[in-house]
């Protein structure tokens, strides 16, 4: 992940952490605010979830994690029926996947550039150096 890229066995490391954290609902639980936002909620179908798109990414061969672009639909209907899903549930998982990977492109470039200004926020243009105030 620190050389921008990020693949589905980098993926797949990320659900099993996220697993050995215990339940949805603890994790939630931890964060400021959290138990406000599970009250009612559904949780269940979340933990249904991460075993759905852990067996999908299991189904997958090693080569097929590091390189999502070999994915065609042979090999999705092969994935499906070893994980014992859909093939639309296939291309969910790799959608997901794929704005994931984008997201981290762009907090790479990010870290990136707050790097080259010694961990600070470049000045905005239009912010004049003094934070959107005008001299």
């Amino acid at each position: 992940m620190r050389r921008g890229q990020f693949t589905l066995e980098d993926f797949m490391i990320q659900l099993g952490e996220m697993k050995k954290m215990g339940p949805l609902e603890n994790l939630v639980g931890l964060l400021p605010g959290g138990a406000d936002m599970i009250k009612g909620a559904d949780l269940s179908k979340s933990e249904t979830e991460f075993r759905r798109m852990e067996a999908i990414l299991r189904g997958m061969t090693p080569a097929e994690r590091r390189s999502p672009a070999i994915l065609n639909a042979k090999r999705r209907q092969r994935i499906a029926k070893g994980s014992g899903v859909l093939v639309s549930d296939v291309n969910n998982l790799i959608k997901r996947f794929e704005d994931m990977q984008q997201m981290m492109r762009k907090l790479g470039k990010l870290q990136k550039m707050m790097g080259k200004f010694g961990g600070k926020l470049p000045m905005m243009p239009s912010m004049g150096g003094f934070g959107g105030f005008r001299k």
